[in-house]
């Protein structure tokens, strides 16, 4: 039957359209039941892709790191935009400590399954499986915590946990590949300068990004196309910053945090000028809605694009039996670790629950993993695994999700955000009307790593007669 066929162009632009419908649902689905969009997406590319051939994987597979990469460029930025550096100051040492904790036990684990099953044998594909997986996507886990976590501590909490882990994978993964492409006896050298540079560089970088963005948004936001502008600087510093040696994304997230947050050399050097302090900077609102719709648009269509390249391959047993253990394996070794946090003061046992249920894998797991396929063709091999990770992940941690109680709401602590600036986009789940915070709530928290008040835990004020 000839009416039923159609130029490719026009069964890549159906495509495309379906991907931006399934976006805009799985988005309203993801607030509903808490299901990630990671999943819809991603199933709606690989039956466009290996199950019914709409879209050959040859293409996509060249545009894959490009897309992937822009999109998480602009998801750190978004970030950076979310870390206020007065709500993080107090648990800050404790997010770092559990992501550092969590990726080295994951990284140990993945490593060992793929060089004995994945990939057998073979050290190179294994270490960058093991890298690419390692980190719980901030892209996955920050959206969610959004939407569930009323308390702002602890959301704030799962945004520090979801960058680090990311920049500990993107640079984790920039080392290797150096190392893998140096000759043996630069080896010494050259880890030294990838274990130096990347994040110095990345700060300095970011540091001289954050002053012209700034600079640009205070006087242009108002103006047609001022998003545009702001991405194309956005992806400036992320090129300037990798020539330079640097790690990109890790300068562009020092960038949003920088907006975020006052510059306290900038307002050390108006008083020493005898200046006022400068006024806080604005951000609109409407300006930072255009934003976070434009990343969501680069990160639906880089999902669709990882079903698309999935190939469909015979697995052995051993490895099918792995890929259905991983996601349980990663997310209990991952609560154990909360629940060890939870145990040093830093966070409430349920806010442990949900910190450790936060671990689904998705876009900058398999935007590390697409990078090197150029220089490694073998890793199309561990494709199926990864994804059968991201997908497994990710039900495993709705269902979680799902059984687990809803916490309490808390009120937004007072001085915690720049005005104009959302700490995040929240849709309104588990939110209902604050209640005024108890004596022992008011005041600074402690700096060290056991805080006054659990994140996480809300007490009941008592009736008075």
């Amino acid at each position: 039957m000839t009416f039923l066929t159609f130029p490719s162009t026009t069964v890549d632009l159906l495509v495309l359209g379906g991907v931006l419908l399934i976006s805009f649902a799985s988005d309203l689905l993801t607030e509903r039941f808490r299901f990630p969009d990671v999943l819809w997406l991603i199933a709606f590319g690989f039956a466009a892709g290996p199950l019914f051939h709409l879209i050959p994987p040859g293409p996509i597979l060249t545009l894959a790191p490009l897309v992937g990469t822009a999109a998480l460029v602009i998801i750190l930025y978004d970030a950076g935009l979310d870390m206020n550096a007065r709500l993080i100051r107090p648990f800050a040492a404790s997010a770092v400590l559990f992501a550092v904790t969590s990726w080295a036990v994951a990284f140990g684990l993945l490593f060992g399954v793929g060089l004995l099953l994945f990939a057998p044998g073979q050290v190179d594909l294994s270490l960058i499986f093991a890298v690419a997986f390692a980190c719980a996507s901030g892209a996955v886990i920050i959206p969610i915590a959004s939407r569930l976590i009323s308390d702002p501590s602890l959301r704030a909490y799962v945004h520090l946990d979801g960058a680090v882990e990311d920049t500990l994978s993107i640079v984790g993964l920039s080392v290797l590949l150096t190392v893998l492409a140096a000759t043996p006896g630069q080896v010494s050298n050259t880890v030294a300068l990838s274990v130096l540079l990347p994040l110095p560089v990345a700060i300095g970088i970011g540091l001289l990004g954050a002053l012209l963005v700034r600079q640009f948004l205070t006087r242009w936001q108002d103006r047609p196309f001022a998003l545009v502008a702001l991405l194309g600087i956005l992806l400036v510093v992320y090129a300037i910053t990798e020539v330079l040696g640097g790690t990109g994304v890790f300068a562009v997230l020092v960038l949003g945090i920088l907006i975020a947050n006052e510059f306290p050399l900038r307002v050390a050097f108006a008083r020493w000028r005898g200046r006022p302090t400068p006024r806080p900077f604005q951000l609109g609102s409407g300006f930072r809605r255009m934003q976070g719709e434009f990343s969501s648009l680069l990160r639906a269509v880089f999902l669709f694009m990882i079903g698309v390249i999935v190939p469909l391959q015979p697995l052995a047993l051993g490895v099918i039996v792995a890929v259905v253990i991983l996601p349980v394996a990663l997310y209990y070794l991952r609560r154990l670790i909360a629940t060890e946090v939870a145990q040093r003061g830093t966070i409430s046992p349920t806010g442990a629950d949900h910190l450790g249920a936060l671990y689904g894998r998705g876009l900058t797991n398999a935007v590390l993993l697409v990078l090197p396929i150029a220089f490694f063709p073998g890793l199309q091999v561990l494709l199926l695994p990864g994804f059968v990770l991201i997908v497994g992940t990710n039900i495993l941690m709705t269902l979680r999700l799902f059984s687990l109680p809803a916490l309490p709401p808390t009120p937004e602590p007072a001085g915690t955000q720049v005005p104009g600036i959302p700490l995040s986009f929240e849709a309104p789940l588990l939110r209902s009307p604050a209640r005024p915070p108890l004596p022992q709530e008011q005041g600074p928290r402690s700096l060290s790593f056991r805080t006054a008040k659990p994140i996480g835990r809300s007490e009941t004020p008592s009736r008075q007669p």
